[in-house]
């Protein structure tokens, strides 16, 4: 007797900057029927940096691929999230080349 086949499911990982961005990507989720696991960060009170430090925790997980959702607006409003952002921006690019 076989063994049963087992499925893998891809699972995504989208870290949301707030609330909103994690609301519309559920909205999305549900309609497309698609599995997707949901990471949403409130950056409310801690900005950039604290994306960065969640994003280095979850390294070690089994995602297809992991996406990033932030508006931007902080870097304007607060002082010095102008650089945790570029480096944020450099996370994303080396994850594109596969080193993150």
């Amino acid at each position: 007797m076989s063994r049963k086949q087992r499925v893998l499911k891809k699972r995504y990982a989208i870290f949301c900057e707030g609330d909103t961005e994690y609301n519309y990507t559920d909205k999305m989720r549900k309609k497309q029927g698609v599995e997707l696991v949901l990471k949403p960060i409130n950056m409310h009170g801690g900005g950039y940096s604290n994306f960065l430090r969640q994003i280095k925790k979850e390294s070690q997980t089994n995602y297809l691929a992991k996406f990033i959702i932030v508006d931007a607006d902080r870097i304007v409003k607060v002082p010095g999230e102008k650089e945790n952002f570029l480096k944020l921006l450099q996370k994303g690019e080396g994850m594109l080349l596969g080193q993150w």
